[in-house]
């Protein structure tokens, strides 16, 4: 195992070649699991049955997480490319993907605060939750990028930098 690797806290936050796609996977369940339990007043306000509601949450919630994973990993490739990056686009998308485990628990704080839970008490805790998720998974990024394209730690983190900020402008003026 090589230093940059190694460096990636223990290898917790990264999943193995063999489960490429688990990561995003796994990602939009969550996602959609938060969502369904923070919206439990909404949907039985209008009468949805339970398990009605489960899979429609499912399903908008893989839809969302794989819309966003193809969105964000398309940016990622342009900024590689940008960059002088070598990998192929699905290349890049199995990396992001690969990485994602930290989201797993970043994506349900951020579910809380998105529907104001903050009100509820335990708000530092979902803020805590998405902030930690979301900087291990950018540090578990640039280093996995690093290792993709044999570039410096600076290098993949100007990547990664240049895509938070090109999807963040994006999403203010969009979202």
């Amino acid at each position: 195992m090589d230093s940059k690797r190694a460096f990636a806290l223990g290898r917790f936050a990264v999943l193995d070649e063999r489960h490429n796609l688990a990561g995003v996977t796994v990602l939009g369940l969550c996602w959609a699991a938060a969502t369904y339990l923070l919206a439990r007043e909404a949907w039985q306000a209008v009468g949805l049955s339970p398990v009605f509601a489960l899979v429609a949450f499912i399903g908008a919630g893989m839809l969302t997480i794989v819309a966003g994973w193809l969105g964000v990993g398309a940016v990622l490739w342009a900024m590689e490319r940008l960059l002088g990056g070598a990998a192929a686009f699905p290349q890049v998308l199995k990396t992001f993907s690969r990485v994602c485990p930290p989201l797993w628990v970043g994506a349900p704080g951020a579910a809380y605060l998105a529907a104001d839970g903050a009100a509820g008490g335990v708000g530092w805790l979902a803020a805590l939750m998405a902030a930690l998720g979301f900087t291990v998974f950018l540090v578990s990024l640039t280093l996995e990028l690093s290792l993709l394209e044999g570039w410096s730690l600076m290098r993949a983190a100007g990547s990664v930098a240049l895509t938070v900020a090109f999807t963040g402008s994006f999403v203010y003026l969009y979202g």
